[in-house]
Order: C-alpha cells, then sequence, then structure tokens
C-alpha cells in the first residue's frame, strides 16, 4: 500500500444500488474481479474488475464510490462546517482500460498503482510548504489535483432549492474570482489560462444522489446549484475525466447544501449565524478547476471547512493563488 497526497473525495451511500445489484455481470477471464459491491480488501486483492460501471467500492458501512467507466477518473470534494462530526474520507477512484482499478482513500492506495506511476504526463498533486507563519497572504500553501480544465468548461445553473434570487450571481461573481485571480493579498487581476462560460438555468439537477453525499454517473453537462444534506456538511464537488493519454476534466457538478442558513449581502442585513455563500461556491469551484483541501491553518478558500460570518472571504488567498497559476498560470 502506498501513500499519495492526492486530493481526494468521498462518498455517502445512496447511488441507487438495488438496480446496480441486478445488472448482469460481463463474462470475463476467471481472473477478473466479478464482485459488484468490493471492498477495499478485495480491490487489494484483486483490482480487475470485470464491469467497472456496474461495480460500487464500499469504503464502509456508510459510504461508497460508484466505478466510473474505463479509462477515466471520478473524484469527490467535500466542504465541511467548522466543529461538524463530518469524517468523509478523501476517495479518486482510476480505472484503466480493461477494468484495472485504482482507489486513492485517505492518501492511501489501493489496487492498481500502476495507473498512475506508468503516466509521466500525469499532474501530481504538490503541496507547497509555508514561506513564513501561517496567514492568508504569507503562505503559498496549494494543493494542485490530477487534472484540469483544456477547454472552457461551459457551465448551467439549476435553481430548484435556492435560497435566495441572488445565489445565481453569487455563483457567478465566485468563477470569475479564479479566472480573474481576485486575491486579498494584491491589488490587481492576474491573467490565468482558465476560461468559463455560463450557459443559463438548468432543468437538470447536480449529479449526486439524493442527499447530494454521493456523486452518480457523469452527464458531460457541468451543473451548480443546491440539494439538502446533513447538516455538517456545507457543499460538494463531483468531477469527472480522462487520465490514460492525458489528464482533462470532463465535468464538474457542484451542489451547496439547501438546509444550511446562508448570508448574501443584498438583502442588507447583517450576518446572523449565516454561512458566507460566495465564500463556499468559491472554494467548490476551486476544485471544479482542479484544486484540493490545504490544512485549514494556512487561512485559504481551499480549507477543508468554513465558519459562520466569514463574510471577508471571498478572495483567493496567497496559495490559491498559487495554486491556480501552477495549473493556469500564463
Amino acid at each position: 500500500m502506498k501513500a499519495f497526497t492526492t486530493v481526494a473525495f468521498a462518498l455517502a451511500l445512496g447511488i441507487g444500488l438495488g438496480v446496480v445489484s441486478n445488472a448482469p455481470i460481463a463474462s470475463a477471464a476467471s481472473t477478473c474481479n466479478p464482485e459488484i459491491r468490493i471492498s477495499i480488501g478485495r480491490l487489494e486483492e484483486n483490482p480487475v474488475l470485470c464491469d467497472p460501471q456496474l461495480s460500487v467500492l464500499v469504503l464502509d458501512g456508510a459510504h461508497s464510490v460508484a466505478i466510473p467507466r474505463p479509462g477515466t477518473f471520478v473524484e469527490v470534494h467535500f466542504l465541511a462546517r467548522d466543529g461538524g462530526n463530518w469524517n468523509g474520507q478523501d476517495t479518486s477512484i482510476f480505472v484503466g482500460e480493461k477494468g484495472s482499478t485504482l482507489a486513492i482513500v485517505d492518501g492511501k492506495s489501493f489496487g492498481d498503482e500502476s495507473l498512475i506511476s506508468s503516466n509521466p504526463d500525469q499532474l501530481q498533486t504538490v503541496t507547497q510548504a509555508a514561506t513564513q507563519a501561517p496567514s492568508g497572504c504569507t503562505t503559498n500553501a496549494n494543493s494542485v489535483g490530477w487534472a484540469s480544465w483544456n477547454k472552457a468548461m461551459q457551465w448551467w445553473y439549476a435553481p430548484n432549492n435556492e435560497p435566495s434570487l441572488y445565489a445565481r450571481n453569487r455563483f457567478g461573481s465566485s468563477f470569475q474570482t479564479w479566472v480573474r485571480g481576485l486575491s486579498r493579498c494584491t491589488n490587481y487581476e492576474t491573467l490565468t489560462a482558465l476560461n468559463t462560460a455560463f450557459q443559463g438555468n438548468s432543468s437538470l439537477a447536480p449529479s449526486s444522489s439524493a442527499s447530494a453525499t454521493s456523486c452518480i454517473s457523469s452527464e458531460g453537462k457541468s451543473v451548480v446549484g443546491w440539494k439538502p444534506m446533513p447538516l455538517d456538511l456545507l457543499g460538494v464537488t463531483c468531477t469527472w475525466g480522462e487520465f490514460l493519454f492525458s489528464t482533462s476534466m470532463s465535468e464538474a457538478d457542484i451542489a451547496l447544501n439547501s438546509s444550511q442558513p446562508w448570508f448574501f449581502p443584498e438583502n442588507g442585513l447583517p450576518c446572523a449565524n449565516q454561512f458566507n455563500m460566495q465564500q463556499a461556491a468559491t472554494h467548490e469551484i476551486g476544485h471544479a478547476i482542479g484544486l484540493g483541501h490545504v490544512d485549514t491553518s494556512y487561512n485559504q478558500i481551499m480549507g477543508p471547512s468554513a465558519s459562520v460570518c466569514e463574510v471577508g472571504s471571498n478572495k483567493l488567498g496567497l496559495g490559491d493563488l498559487t495554486g491556480l497559476l501552477n495549473i493556469y498560470g500564463k
């Protein structure tokens, strides 16, 4: 078992296992793993799956991951509430052309490690050390993920369950924060190669389960919106892409928790035990463009959790900006 410092994610149970369990298993050589519900230990013993798209990786009694089609990966990223009990494990799933599978769970790998190590062009996760005492503008700590967008990220907004009519514009502002490299540590915009394009409202919801804690299959359309979730959770981002011959994203879906109280400055009222919606959206978009979590102590947008009334944290920290430029810098 080999440790990786990768951005990863966890998925909770609730991905239609009844349908999966009745699906036929592809006839294959006896060397492939015929199980549909696969434990980490079983994947370690035999990482070659007979039919990856009909398989589910069971992490524990409460979490599972739907395995993507061969030649692709899936990741999920959670934003937790400070002081809560959310303990979802970071997980990434990579599937080779012939069903060989690698899972990276909480920084440890299970399965076929050659899927990553054999690709010299694979983006590697890099967490840079603090240059001074940890603070939003005195550290370049960042985490770069496995893939990025090599074309414009087209996105749609799903208004169902939205807590405010201002929500869509706040999502738009969050996208522009990354596109323009807006940082609280500088007084100028930063030129990047990141390109996003709003496509309008969508009747589709972000591709996650009813509880929004599990990513379902990719639909090829990046949708941001709202879903009810456990109160220890603020948001979730699901990303899909290719990794064998190029490391490119193909879809990123974002859901914020419609069950939480959210702060919108347009209402003209002071924050009252509410979470900053734009801060949460900016965090999740960071995952959608290829960034991972850094330690909370670094005071970056990409920290893994958020507290109520952090109303001055809409712009990027120095580490966030450094990570952005590591991927999309011109």
